[in-house]
């Protein structure tokens, strides 16, 4: 958009100019498919593959909230043996490199076979 601005001081001196003003959309948040709670096994491999896009096609990580396992940064595989029966509330965070992000909260119950 061509924008034109004029300015007069109290003296009556006055200018303009004329310069173009570019509008750049807001950076886009990523998009966790939405995940449904599961259930593992103790002393069974689990494994789930958490799937997000970038509207833009940002690069992204993922990260999660809980110290039951890590979350593959790159990927969003995740994979581990639990050790014990529980129920855990679960957060999966996907972050695009300009800061953008989505989250997805399950429950993740853990059962003795």
């Amino acid at each position: 958009h061509l924008v034109l601005i004029g300015a007069r001081s109290e003296e009556g001196d006055d200018d303009t100019t004329i310069f173009t003003l570019n509008i750049v959309e807001g950076n886009q948040k990523p998009f966790i498919q939405p995940i449904n709670d599961l259930i593992a096994f103790v002393n069974k491999q689990f494994f789930y593959d958490v799937n997000a896009s970038d509207p833009e096609n940002h690069t992204f990580f993922y990260t999660d909230n809980t110290e039951l396992f890590e979350i593959s940064p790159l990927d969003g595989i995740i994979k581990f043996v639990p050790k014990k029966a529980e129920t855990s509330k679960i957060t999966i965070i996907s972050t695009d490199i300009n800061g953008a992000s989505d989250s997805e909260t399950f429950y993740l119950t853990i059962k003795n076979e």
